[in-house]
């Protein structure tokens, strides 16, 4: 296999990866928005989060996004979320215009 096959089976596994990490967080913030968990008060439970919905859940509160309270609730910061939104497009604008560059070339 040549240097360039391995470089598109990596990029297919860290694809595949970010695109199931990406659905367990979208899948938290569904559950906590569906049941208003928007303030201390309001906040809900996770029953039964497998290990990459708690690796993906310690990484929003970890931006702050999600906040815990006692008892193992958690609630959604909405601002804090709009802040990661800006952040990761920041992030993501030069990486897709190096692609088309790359793929111009």
């Amino acid at each position: 296999m040549s240097v360039a096959e391995y470089m598109q089976v990596i990029g297919a596994m860290i694809s595949a990866f970010a695109s199931v990490a990406m659905a367990f967080e979208q899948r938290i913030l569904r559950h906590l928005e569906k049941n208003n968990a928007l303030t201390p008060e309001t906040a809900v439970t996770f029953p039964g989060m497998k290990l990459l919905g708690r690796w993906r859940l310690k990484q929003l509160i970890d931006n702050e996004v999600v906040n815990h309270v006692v008892d193992e609730k958690y609630y959604l910061d909405q601002d804090a979320r709009r802040r990661l939104k800006v952040k990761r497009l920041g992030k993501a604008i030069p990486i897709v215009i190096m692609v088309i560059t790359a793929l111009a070339a």
